[in-house]
């Protein structure tokens, strides 16, 4: 049944985001205090939405001007498909000079207009040509005229030139400036122009090859503090919107000196048609190039934290944040470094090299870094690490706020020597950038043009103890125990202790404790796969539990698996963690009968390999403020889109907050910053508002045509609560450190790309169970009635299959017994999809949230701590959201997906079941569940046109299914077949296309691709069929049909030819001479060829089998008899001649007393003949039997048992 789920669609909500321009111009003036990443001036004129006459920029003279905005929307250079717009040229006779002051605040021009020699400066634009200017280069006319640079335009001719900087408001012969144009042969030029020499403007710049027509161009000019000029310049694509590939460079020198007072920018353009947009500007910026350096020192960025212990790798040292505005070449930097008595000797190679890598990654890692260069330590004193000799480009235009952009960042990466040789108070500390030299002047960069945060004191600070490693195995495995210790000494209360870090041991050699232990830092292992445990107790006496406490914290490394022990229910060890501490993603902490008291800070990383996981908790409990993360994929556009979540953590009375989110996310909702939303005011977000909802809640009671059954979070997030079990669809736009405003507020046509990283969500971890009261309302007429979304609310895998649930109150999934039905979002197809058994099962990660459908009133989920599952192999990984799989029912099915690109799909799930009722019913189908905004709509369509995401039916000789195929847009779709599963061969499977009148065999190929048009019949519910019947096949043999007496019973054997799997059998039994036969059993051939029954009920007395055989077209046959005895009173005797014409003769042997009866029983078991005979021997007449093969049968008179069977043919 198909029913929408998400009312606030992506359109309205995209419009809640949008800003709003009242100017074309924005200006923002970011000069504030050192440390902040606002700095410097921007302006951006992105002509939207706007006339050329409209406030800015302002033309001179007239309205009716050379260079227009048109009305007509959608014709922008930047990313196709927005309302945006663009400066066009037009035809007019007389062309005039577009002006605009990208600097028109009088309290900035004496910061910034009056001397452009203080600033760093860059202009930025996007251009686009459908025919190459007829001007040539300025050349050397006759002293003292006008040269070329000044000559008026006309409107026969097609040109155009910007002034980034002039000194008058219109160009005269006395205008001074740096002019960029295009000349006839596709090059493009900047010239500095003094206005006197008029005829010899110098060349500046000039393009390596020239521009071509019809070609968007991303182009950037540069001019330093020293006079030193760049040219960048790139065709614009969707992954190429600043240009960076460097032109040329002009080192210290504007050719003429000229006035550097910044009055304004002018672009003047003429065309010979009559139709508008010879050329084509957008995107036009001017803005001061800026460098800001923020230390990165925490364990969440990635740093690795004190104390460092011998043999540790890698260790980072230290981060840099390198935020830019403008494009920078860096070949040299120096970071001040203070090094206390020798502390680089602790390093492997005394530190000499040190490497410095690159990452875009908030939180460093080896992980996807780009190496850059060695780098040189200091041993002893302070002074200047050296990184030199290398290159590392950044390219930014900032933020449309202002701010500065994160396109990367810097991290110093080594590994400790094998032994501390300098230990404590030995210490290393980093500060600020004291110096980086720009590759294209190959000076320092003015020291006025970057600034720095001020980083902590004391990083890589060497604790005070030594470090010890456990190898177990000796003395009880007593932890005391010197012998137990690879230095051979116990550690002490201050020392570093590894288990299974740099030796491995197995689980029963895990250490003993006789005592309470303290010790300053843990670190876990992965140990060889084995599990370490602290016992923390003594088995003496009537046993003693002990504590174990850790003053720097525990660390676990990914696929550490962490036991802790106490002795019982009743005596309860104590296991506490001060200082810093962190479970990577995939490792494992088990209590049992333990306390667990979290006192410092402890994160449960989680990456694209896993998450951690604090599992079921026996006997135990677990206190403190922990940091659970889910890591959330991004990388790619598609990744902007609504997630499906939970809380794994309470932040008091059983409820969380969403305060949570804004560690890492960005939240938005109504009301704004006043309301504790995203933008804050430190995001210089004045001129916009972004209400849009990040956080929405389902409705339940709400009918759906109401279109309100999602309610947003409307107040302050930090204060709005929701019980634990309540999930919640949020809004994913990608990080709060990286193109924040850009990810709120569209730039050249489009979001930034969201980053991957970590949601965090701190508090209590929820433990014990958890219930989740589902809201049931009977809207008559609606379709969504009963639906709610719950989650995980724990800080572990969960298995859905062992959660209990009030019996009849939720629908269940006809793929699992006893399972109810859960429904996901997948943002990597952008629709929602009920769990089925091969992409969305039963285990949900962390922070997972998924819609079930309540069918009444009173219906609970309990969560349970026994639900957690924290085994390797059912741990969801990578973007998918439930990826693992438990054993489904066996029924055949096939699987068809409908595809509109990478990003967007939707499933059909066809299974077959003899018992299914192949109408619409809550008990065999699942709903298919849309959400606005998915684009892409496909499922199948039970007998009474129900369309279902999973559609049960009985398979008979020819079962047709038609889908449903539908989208948001036109264009080319395909259908792929991605599972077929137990569907017999004998079975030929095709999808039927009734619009183009053609057909896929889906046995042989996987993939069918089609359009949709605007021509209603190449979409809906009738152009898809997918057809299963019988293929044309050899006829069904029955090859023999034998049977004789065992111990066990009489055992019937038959073997067969094309049987394949549609063949049904039925062993009869008679044991009334053949009067009437009864069902032994019904069998399913499987293709074997042979099969066998024994009937171990058979009796003492003569029984008589045949077997009934029903083929594909339900042709029923009957084999001929076996006629059986198990009385063990079998006697031997000949029949001839065999076959026989006339009579048949018998001879048993002496053991036989007659009177003897000879029956003679047809191929249906009736008796066609009866004869006594006075001996043991005797002839019988066949006159009056037709030919054909017969059963004969001996009877002692006297007993009236059977002595035997015999089979003869008559011809």
């Amino acid at each position: 049944m198909k029913t929408q789920l998400l009312k606030i669609t992506f359109i309205a909500f995209a419009s809640l985001l949008f800003v709003n321009i009242s100017k074309a111009q924005q200006y923002i003036n970011s000069s504030t205090t050192t440390g902040s990443t606002t700095i410097g001036y921007t302006c951006y004129n992105y002509f939207d939405n706007n006339t050329a006459a409209n406030i800015s920029p302002t033309p001179v003279g007239s309205t009716t001007n050379s260079i227009i905005l048109p009305a007509a929307t959608a014709n922008n250079l930047s990313v196709v498909g927005t309302s945006s717009s663009c400066l066009e040229s037009n035809n007019v006779s007389t062309p005039i000079d577009a002006t605009v002051n990208y600097i028109p605040n009088a309290a900035d021009k004496t910061t910034y207009a009056a001397n452009l020699n203080t600033q760093d400066w860059e202009w930025s634009l996007l251009y686009r040509a459908t025919t190459l200017p007829s001007q040539t280069a300025p050349g050397s006319g006759a002293a003292g005229s006008a040269g070329l640079i000044y000559t008026p335009l006309v409107g026969t001719s097609n040109n155009w030139r910007y002034w980034l900087h002039a000194t008058t408001a219109t160009v005269t012969t006395t205008t001074q400036g740096f002019v960029l144009m295009q000349t006839s042969d596709g090059l493009l030029h900047v010239y500095v122009a003094d206005g006197s020499t008029y005829d010899k403007p110098i060349e500046l710049l000039v393009s390596k090859a020239a521009l071509s027509v019809n070609t968007t161009y991303c182009i950037k000019i540069q001019r330093l503090i020293n006079g030193t000029w760049n040219m960048y310049l790139d065709p614009y694509t969707s992954t190429v919107t600043q240009a960076q590939t460097l032109q040329q460079t002009r080192v210290s020198s504007d050719g003429y000196s000229i006035s550097l007072a910044y009055k304004n920018s002018i672009l003047q353009a003429s065309q010979s048609s009559a139709t508008a947009g010879t050329y084509k500007f957008d995107e036009t910026h001017m803005y001061t190039r800026y460098l800001y350096f923020a230390p990165m020192t925490t364990a969440a960025q990635g740093v690795t934290q004190s104390p460092l212990y011998a043999g540790e790798t890698p260790v980072i040292l230290y981060g840099i944040q390198v935020f830019t505005r403008g494009n920078y070449d860096f070949t040299q930097i120096y970071i001040n470094e203070t090094d206390n008595s020798y502390f680089r000797s602790n390093f492997i190679n005394n530190g000499n090299p040190a490497y410095l890598y690159e990452t875009q990654n908030p939180v460093l890692s080896m992980t996807g870094a780009t190496f850059i260069s060695n780098i040189q330590l200091n041993n002893g004193g302070g002074a200047q690490a050296q990184i030199t000799a290398y290159t590392s480009p950044f390219v930014s235009m900032g933020n449309v706020d202002g701010s500065l952009s994160n396109p990367g960042n810097y991290f110093i990466e080594t590994s400790m020597a094998s032994t501390i040789n300098v230990p404590a108070p030995a210490t290393m500390s980093f500060g600020t950038v004291s110096s980086v030299v720009d590759g294209t002047t190959g000076s320092p960069i003015s020291t006025g043009q970057y600034s720095n945060g001020t980083p902590p004191a004391g990083t890589g600070t060497i604790g005070t103890g030594t470090v010890y490693d456990w190898i177990g195995g000796t003395a009880g495995n007593a932890y005391t125990a010197a012998a137990n210790w690879h230095q051979g000494v116990a550690p002490g209360a201050t020392d570093i202790v590894n288990f299974g870090v740099n030796y491995s041991f197995t689980t029963a050699n895990s250490p003993n404790f006789g005592a309470n232990t303290t010790v300053g830092q843990i670190y876990v292992g992965k140990n060889g796969g084995n599990q370490v445990s602290f016992n923390m107790y003594s088995t003496v006496g009537s046993g003693t539990a002990y504590s174990y406490t850790t003053t720097n914290g525990i660390s676990l490394a990914a696929g550490a698996n962490l036991a802790l022990s106490g002795y019982s229910s009743s005596k309860l060890a104590t296991f506490i963690t001060k200082g810093t501490s962190t479970a990577a993603s995939t490792s494992i902490i088990v209590p049992t009968n333990t306390t667990f008291t979290q006192s410092g800070t402890f994160t449960l990383l989680s990456d694209a390999s896993g998450t951690a996981n604090i599992g079921i908790l026996l006997n135990s409990t677990v206190s403190g403020t922990f940091t659970v993360q889910r890591y959330m994929t991004g990388g790619t556009a598609a990744y902007r889109t609504w997630r499906l979540m939970s809380s794994p953590i309470n932040n008091g009375s059983s409820a969380f907050n969403f305060a949570n989110l804004q560690q890492t996310l960005i939240v938005t909702g109504s009301g704004g910053s006043t309301n504790g939303f995203d933008p804050p005011a430190s995001w210089n977000a004045t001129t916009y508002t972004a209400n849009g909802p990040s956080v929405l809640f389902y409705n339940e009671p709400v009918a759906q045509s109401a279109k309100n059954d999602f309610i947003s979070l409307a107040t302050n997030p930090t204060t709005t609560t929701k019980p634990v079990g309540t999930g919640f669809y949020f809004y994913y736009r990608g990080d709060r450190t990286h193109n924040l405003s850009s990810k709120v507020v569209k730039v050249s046509g489009s979001y930034a790309i969201p980053e991957s990283t970590p949601t965090l969500w701190t508090g209590t971890l929820n433990t014990g169970n958890v219930s989740f009261a589902a809201s049931y309302t009977n809207n008559v007429g609606a379709t969504d009635n009963g639906y709610n979304i719950t989650g995980n609310p724990y800080p572990c895998t969960l298995d859905w299959s062992k959660v209990t649930y009030t019996s009849g109150k939720f629908s269940l999934n006809p793929l699992y017994t006893g399972v109810p039905n859960i429904w996901v979002y997948d943002p990597t197809k952008n629709s929602i999809n009920p769990q089925n058994n091969t992409t969305y099962t039963n285990y949900v990660a962390v922070g997972q949230g998924f819609f079930v459908q309540a069918t009444g009133t009173g219906g609970t989920i309990t969560f349970t701590e026994n639900a957690k599952d924290v085994a390797s192999a059912d741990q969801p990984t990578g973007s998918k959201l439930m990826l693992s799989v438990i054993q489904p029912k066996t029924d055949p099915y096939i699987q068809l997906e409908m595809i509109r690109d990478s990003t967007n799909a939707d499933f059909a799930y066809i299974r077959f079941n003899n018992n299914a009722n192949p109408k619409y019913n809550k008990t065999d189908d699942v709903d298919d569940l849309n959400g606005d905004g998915q684009n892409v709509f496909f499922g199948s369509l039970t007998a009474d046109s129900v369309e279902v995401a999973i559609n049960s039916l009985p398979l008979t000789l020819h079962t047709s299914v038609f889908l449903s195929a539908n989208a948001t847009t036109q264009g080319a779709f395909s259908i792929k077949r991605t599972d077929l599963v137990n569907i017999s061969s004998a079975y030929d499977v095709f999808l039927m296309d009734h619009f183009t009148k053609d057909s896929l065999d889906l046995r042989q190929h996987d993939t069918y691709s089609f359009n949709i048009t605007s021509n209603p019949a190449s979409y809906g519910n009738s152009r898809f069929e997918l057809v299963l019947r019988i293929k044309p096949l050899p006829p069904y043999q029955l090859l023999s049909f034998t049977g004789q007496h065992v111990s066990s019973g009489n055992q019937l054997n038959w073997k067969t030819a094309n049987e394949n799997y549609y063949t049904t059998f039925q062993l009869q039994r008679s044991q009334d001479n053949g009067k009437t036969f009864s069902s032994l059993t019904t069998m399913q051939s499987d293709s074997s060829g042979a099969y066998a029954f024994t009937d171990k009920a058979a009796g003492k007395d003569t029984a008589m089998y045949r077997l009934m055989q029903s083929d594909v077209n339900n042709n029923i046959t009957y084999s001929s008899i076996v006629i059986l005895s198990t009385t063990g009173s079998l006697v031997q005797f000949k029949v001839y001649p065999n076959p026989a014409s006339s009579y048949i003769q018998f001879q048993a042997n002496n053991i036989v007393n007659p009177p003897l009866k000879l029956n003679i029983y047809n191929s249906i078991g009736s008796i066609v003949k009866t004869t006594t005979f006075s001996a043991n021997t005797g002839t019988q007449d066949l006159s009056g039997l037709i030919n054909g093969t017969y059963i004969l049968e001996l009877i002692d008179v006297n007993t009236k048992k059977s002595l035997g069977t015999a089979k003869f043919s008559k011809f």
